[in-house]
């Protein structure tokens, strides 16, 4: 890379001085001076285009790319005895160093990565880095080593979304917080946000994020998935377009896991971050002086999940048991609770002074899968079985409308086919994997029905069948049908509705305002069948135009 923009830069200013060479010989010496201003505007501005993304112009046989993010809060200059008040030399020391040892050690092209280290860039950078990785390689792991908060992207000029709505972000190498340390205000242009990420992302595309800031897995506070605004929420599904919830371990659904390290899903996508609090480069965890320090653990980390062949949860217990002897993951502090801090300076007493002001009860945590392997890692070829929202009820004759998507590890193009539950089906037209595709049906007849879903990627690839989902149709009333007898016991008999077998009593089921029919056995062992509750005979059909609660009497002999 040195090489490269040594000849950048020489092949440059020889073009820059034959230009020079050649105008000298046509040109007055006044026409000569204002070309040679142009030409050097030009080719600097070029230069510091190149200098800002030479990391991108690496080039590697790699399907997989790393880049490591970290700021030092340059828009909040330290007077007195450091570089940042936001941030001491030693934490900025300490991420330099962190981001020098992965990107020589850890993300190279010996363990299957073009490895991008890119400290010291503003948001813009950011986002184009983001883009360009997202268009040039199958798949994309993200670190990230600094601040992030909650702020408001609405109030940038640039921004499409409501002023007062509330965004979770990380901050870009100038920060959020700018001047000096007694006078300072919010600058959210240079937050990265939820929204932002979702964008240069494709779903699919981040396959491993490990990102160091306070709420960067915070999926409580604010919510998560999309704001009533329609803007994406959260930043566990900005980078992986997926929802956390609790789910099955090794479920193959659109939703991420909550727990990837205990009950991981099958899909090959795993986030780490923090709920609340993160941890400084430099601290002690858990905040003690007979504590390592977690920059320490960071390493292990990722020296073990890049350079063996160990899972991402092999990785997190080895990283522990180094750091604290005896102890996996789960057992740590990092899963139990320890206290982040973040050495700031302050004035205290009208003097500059270092300050540290721990959180208590904050964890690390896993979405996703934990299974997977980072060491040239190589995604298998996975469509999420769909995920739906709709109101799950409708008129005879109207549409309803059913919201769905899905996510393929390769981020191709999807289609759902649909099972209403009637006899017919619908398959859409394919659309881009994680956005959401409305697809409406019309029922005729009222009742309750069973819907279903799969995705299937345009190479063929196809998810399992959704869960049945129930549809209410028209106005629907539960009908309750039991028994009862002359006896303490009572006999447990064979239920027809309509004609058709609806399970043994005591049971519920529903069914569409009018007349129908109710059957029940009318002989069972010692059991006499008498009458129903209603009057009516058995097998004919009643009114049921409310819940209706019918007992089939009989003699016990």
């Amino acid at each position: 890379m040195q090489i490269a923009f040594l000849g950048v830069v020489m092949g440059m200013s020889g073009v820059f001085m034959a230009v020079l060479f050649k105008r000298r010989q046509s040109m007055g010496v006044l026409q000569l001076r204002r070309v040679s201003v142009k030409m050097f505007a030009v080719l600097f501005g070029s230069l510091l285009i190149i200098m800002v993304f030479l990391p991108l112009v690496e080039t590697a046989n790699a399907s997989s790319a790393g880049v490591i993010w970290g700021s030092r809060s340059t828009g909040a200059p330290n007077g007195f005895n450091s570089y940042s008040w936001r941030k001491t030399d030693r934490e900025f020391g300490n991420q330099s160093s962190v981001q020098n040892y992965l990107s020589n050690n850890c993300f190279i092209s010996a363990n299957g990565y073009a490895g991008f280290p890119s400290i010291e860039v503003n948001k813009a950078a950011i986002l184009y880095q983001a883009q360009y990785l997202s268009s040039n390689y199958d798949h994309v792991s993200v670190v990230d080593f600094d601040h992030g908060v909650i702020g408001y992207l609405g109030t940038v000029p640039s921004s499409n979304i409501p002023s007062g709505e509330a965004h979770y972000m990380f901050e870009d190498d100038w920060g959020t917080v700018v001047g000096s340390i007694s006078s300072n205000y919010n600058d959210f242009s240079h937050g990265v946000f939820d929204a932002d990420v979702y964008d240069v992302f494709p779903a699919g595309k981040v396959n491993f994020a490990f990102i160091n800031t306070c709420l960067s897995a915070n999926i409580w506070n604010l919510g998560q998935g999309f704001s009533s605004s329609g803007n994406p929420l959260s930043l566990p599904f900005a980078f992986t377009h997926r929802m956390t919830d609790y789910v099955p371990s090794g479920s193959t659904a659109t939703t991420m896991s909550v727990n990837g390290y205990t009950t991981p899903d099958a899909f090959p996508q795993c986030y780490i971050g923090f709920p609340y609090g993160s941890a400084a480069l430099e601290q002690k965890i858990p905040y003690d002086n007979g504590s390592p320090q977690w920059y320490q653990w960071v390493i292990f980390f990722f020296y073990k999940a890049l350079n063996d062949n160990v899972s991402v949860k092999g990785a997190l217990n080895w990283a522990s048991d180094m750091q604290w002897s005896g102890k996996d993951f789960g057992t740590s502090c990092l899963y139990t609770g320890f206290s982040a801090a973040w050495p700031m300076w302050k004035i205290v007493n009208g003097q500059p002074e270092e300050v540290v002001e721990p959180v208590t009860n904050c964890t690390l945590v896993v979405y996703g899968n934990s299974n997977i392997c980072l060491r040239n890692f190589v995604a298998p070829h996975m469509v999420t079985w769909p995920s739906v929202s709709s109101t799950w009820s409708g008129a005879v004759g109207s549409a309803v409308n059913f919201n769905v998507y899905s996510v393929d590890s390769y981020g191709h193009r999807i289609r759902y086919i649909f099972d209403w539950g009637d006899g017919t089906q619908t398959v859409t037209g394919y659309t881009t994997a994680g956005v959401s595709v409305s697809v409406p049906h019309v029922w005729s007849t009222s009742g309750l029905y069973n819907v279903r879903v799969y995705a299937q990627c345009e190479n063929g690839v196809s998810s399992s069948w959704s869960p049945n989902y129930g549809v209410v149709i028209g106005n629907l009333y539960w009908l309750e049908i039991d028994t009862s007898t002359n006896q303490v016991n009572r006999p447990y008999v064979n239920v027809w509705v309509d004609g058709v077998w609806v399970g043994i009593s005591p049971l519920y089921c529903l069914v569409s305002e009018g007349w129908h029919s109710v059957e029940v056995d009318e002989d069972v062992d010692c059991w006499e069948f008498v009458e129903m509750s209603d009057g009516y005979a058995n097998g004919v059909n009643r009114p049921i135009y409310s819940d209706t609660q019918l007992n089939a009497i009989y003699f016990g002999w």
